[in-house]
């Protein structure tokens, strides 16, 4: 019940209230606020005011009225520019600081927050909505054990930096919504006291922090949780997030929940994530990992519900929670998860083996990086990259073989002031290699591979800036050379013989510093190659595969020629042991390559 007297008396001061039961407006000592215009400073204080004042009470133990309390002193929120407790207001008890500077949004700092007492608050939501020039808030002194709501307390706080609530014990709290949104330049958030076993409503609680770099709710309990949607939508520089404990019995709204969270790389859901609701009712699992562009995995096997994800066709409304979800992104499903069959990048376990982990098409692209935490095979492998020039470098987690469109060349040696590379039919796993898009091939580079033996591993391995894997060595008819590939950014800037290919020719670095996208490679010698006509150290040099036929036709015996031949192919491209009748590829060890038919 809501009750309010006014009285009229000389100073200008807002009377607050008694710590004692609510009764009728007396002199007794009190809370009240006194605002000086000439200063913009609102300074509390406790004790009987004297003169003439406006007094506004109201009481605020009635639970049905929610704590949010009309506070009088909320008229000055566009004047006040500080805020002062006295010492004599710890004597003050109040219940409720439910939206008290709401909107004062020229306060930049409150001094003597340690002399208001909030052992007996039960409501905090809205204390410190939109203060948008707060720069720093210490609340070290604050008791929140008797709170259960905390609902956008710092909502629009959009200059703090950080907010240590280390001291923040939160048994009885059952609402957190918002607490945290649009706090933007928030980069320290410390909660490690947070008791969350009551909490209900987590929706948009971490939502818009855009600058938050690190989030440690690993102690999180969300056994009573119902509503979590956007809950971190928006953490664009939160690389993880640890959902281990995160349990959806109860829960109802999963609407976005990760969406645009554009530095998350992988996501490792516990026991009790399942999604056996009837979501059909709800309509509440709409896109929770919509904008997660660096999502390279997102795992299930230690969910206890074994059919709890088992729609992986992403186009139907029963998976709504793989829409909008990265194409490349790797899921895997359940210990136990049946009717998986031509799903992409989801990978199950085969016959109920927990360690043979099988993937019907796996997907990747230019430009994404490789991450999984465990080894699975597929039957079918696919990488993609647009392509605007002919030529391009590679490294793949699985191996590639040339085909009618796109052929796979190795780099074999310098010659002649040339870098040469030989036609390959396969290239192995994590060996780097260069492709050339065949005359007459259409669209981009694609590589598949649909052997359907299950017989392509994509190995659980990451080459990162942090922990490079390289270099890759190739093999000793390669002259010596030494080839690095990286699936991630790589800057490199130590190698002045390093060389890469750009549009249609390889550049040399010439020590600049350069930035990789993954799948690419690079290559570097220990020398520097200079063409024919251009000056030492010239920084581009035309791609040259060195496979020009002579005219006419050769008719020669391999074993009577002048020339030692250095392998054989036949029409196809593959190399064979010796020429054999018909048409033969020699290629020379000077380097040229003849056309041999033998009859």
């Amino acid at each position: 019940m809501k009750i309010l007297h006014n009285i009229k008396v000389k100073m200008c001061a807002l009377l607050l209230f008694a710590a004692a039961p609510f009764t009728p407006p007396t002199m007794a000592q009190q809370g009240y606020a006194v605002f000086d215009e000439a200063t913009g400073t609102l300074t509390f204080k406790y004790g009987t005011p004297t003169g003439t004042v406006d007094v506004d009470y109201y009481e605020t133990d009635d639970t049905s009225y929610g704590g949010n309390a009309n506070v009088g002193w909320k008229k000055h929120a566009s004047e006040c520019t500080q805020v002062i407790f006295e010492p004599s207001f710890k004597n003050a008890r109040p219940v409720s600081c439910q939206g008290w500077f709401s909107s004062f949004k020229k306060i930049a700092s409150f001094q003597g927050l340690e002399y208001l007492n909030t052992e007996e608050v039960v409501y905090f939501g809205s204390m410190f909505y939109n203060c948008s020039s707060l720069v720093s808030l210490d609340l070290s002194h604050f008791n929140t054990e008797n709170a259960i709501e905390f609902a956008s307390m710092f909502y629009g706080c959009s200059n703090l930096t950080e907010l240590d609530l280390t001291n923040f014990k939160t048994p009885k709290a059952q609402t957190t919504s918002f607490m945290f949104c649009a706090c933007g330049k928030l980069k320290t958030l410390l909660i490690p006291n947070f008791d969350t076993s009551n909490v209900r409503f987590f929706s948009n609680m971490f939502r818009s922090l855009a600058e938050l770099e690190e989030l440690d709710i690993a102690h999180f309990d969300f056994s009573s949780c119902t509503d979590i949607n956007y809950m971190f939508e928006g953490c664009a520089k939160l690389k993880r997030i640890d959902v281990s404990n995160l349990s959806t019995a109860k829960v109802m709204n999963f609407t976005g929940v990760f969406a645009n969270c554009s530095s998350l790389t992988s996501l490792t859901f516990g026991p009790n994530f399942s999604l056996e609701k009837n979501y059909d009712n709800y309509g509440s699992t709409s896109a929770p990992f919509e904008k997660c562009t660096q999502l390279r995995y997102i795992d299930f096997r230690a969910s206890n519900h074994t059919n709890a994800i088992t729609a992986v066709d992403r186009g139907t409304y029963a998976a709504n929670i793989f829409k909008k979800l990265p194409r490349t992104t790797v899921i895997y499903l359940p210990h136990g998860s049946q009717d998986v069959t031509d799903a992409e990048n989801v990978v199950y376990s085969y016959n109920g083996d927990a360690n043979d982990l099988r993937c019907p098409k796996y997907y990747s692209e230019d430009k994404v990086d490789i991450e999984f935490p465990y080894d699975f095979i597929t039957n079918e492998a696919e990488y993609k990259r647009t392509m605007s020039t002919e030529c391009g470098s590679v490294i793949l987690p699985y191996a590639f073989t040339s085909n009618s469109n796109v052929r796979a060349y190795t780099l074999e040696k310098e010659y002649d002031n040339d870098m040469w590379f030989v036609s390959t039919e396969t290239v192995p796993a994590h060996t780097p290699f260069v492709f050339k898009k065949l005359r007459g091939s259409q669209g981009n580079f694609t590589q598949r591979d649909t052997s359907k033996n299950f017989g392509i591993t994509i190995y659980a391995t990451r080459d990162t800036e942090e922990d490079p894997a390289g270099p890759y060595t190739a093999s000793a008819n390669l002259g010596g050379w030494t080839m690095k590939g990286y699936y991630v950014n790589q800057t490199l800037d130590s190698y002045s013989d390093l060389y890469y290919i750009r549009g249609d020719k390889f550049v040399r670095a010439n020590g600049e510093s350069l930035q990789f996208p993954p799948h690419r490679v690079t290559f570097h010698g220990s020398w520097a190659i200079s063409p024919s006509g251009s000056p030492a150290g010239a920084p581009s040099y035309e791609i040259k595969f060195k496979e020009n036929s002579t005219t006419g036709i050769d008719k020669i015996d391999a074993e009577e020629s002048n020339v030692e031949t250095q392998a054989v192919y036949d029409i196809t491209g593959r190399q064979i042991p010796t020429a054999k009748r018909g048409v033969n590829i020699v290629r020379m060890k000077d380097g040229s390559t003849r056309k041999v038919i033998i009859k």
